[in-house]
């Protein structure tokens, strides 16, 4: 049985900030979606420069996530210098991970029960809304929103809202986290603004 592990937090390279309302763009694996206006970026550059001196095929692709454990973190954004802000920190994660699954309601199936795995990280995991088929730029993808309690590094319980898309592409997804707090930093309409922005399709 496959099984896809949510992630909630990524570690990646570099900070930057973004200041107006930009795109980012892979053309690699054919994403790209608005960056959130002044907002922090923490793009994994070395992955993005290494591919850019390539004409790499969807095989190449696919096997370059393999290597990568199953799973490539291609950017994440904060609304927060993580370096200097305490409380919970709005942050959006897109990576690209492995999918051998070619039927979608299989693919639904899996991610579900992926999904319903996070009670056993978070206790007190909830569903605000149960996955569900959403179609993002033409594709079939799923959807599912979620509400749990973290603790920060003092131990300090922050209240979190985890949006979470599942898109399936030729061999590999994006899963793509947009976090905020479900009793405060509600981001939902810059996250609706950027989730209608998101192309799969003639990256240029």
């Amino acid at each position: 049985m496959i099984k896809y592990v949510f992630l909630v937090w990524v570690c990646l390279l570099k900070f930057t900030s973004v200041s107006a309302q930009e795109r980012f763009v892979n053309k690699a694996y054919s994403f790209s979606m608005l960056k959130p206006a002044d907002w922090i970026e923490r793009q994994n550059t070395e992955f993005i420069n290494n591919i850019k001196r390539y004409e790499i095929g969807s095989k190449t692709l696919n096997d370059i996530i393999k290597q990568n454990q199953n799973s490539v973190a291609l950017t994440s954004y904060y609304k927060y210098n993580p370096q200097a802000h305490a409380g919970l920190i709005p942050t959006i994660n897109v990576l690209v991970r492995q999918n051998p699954i070619k039927n979608f309601d299989d693919f639904m199936s899996v991610i579900t029960q992926s999904a319903n795995g996070m009670k056993q990280i978070f206790k007190d995991m909830e569903y605000i809304k149960r996955p569900e088929e959403k179609v993002i730029d033409g594709v079939k993808s799923v959807y599912f929103v979620t509400k749990f309690t973290m603790k920060l590094a003092d131990g300090t319980p922050i209240k979190v809202r985890n949006r979470n898309y599942a898109i399936p592409r030729e061999g590999h997804f994006f899963q793509i986290n947009f976090i905020d707090g479900s009793d405060s930093e509600d981001c939902s309409i810059e996250y609706d603004k950027l989730e209608k922005s998101i192309k799969l399709k003639d990256i240029q």
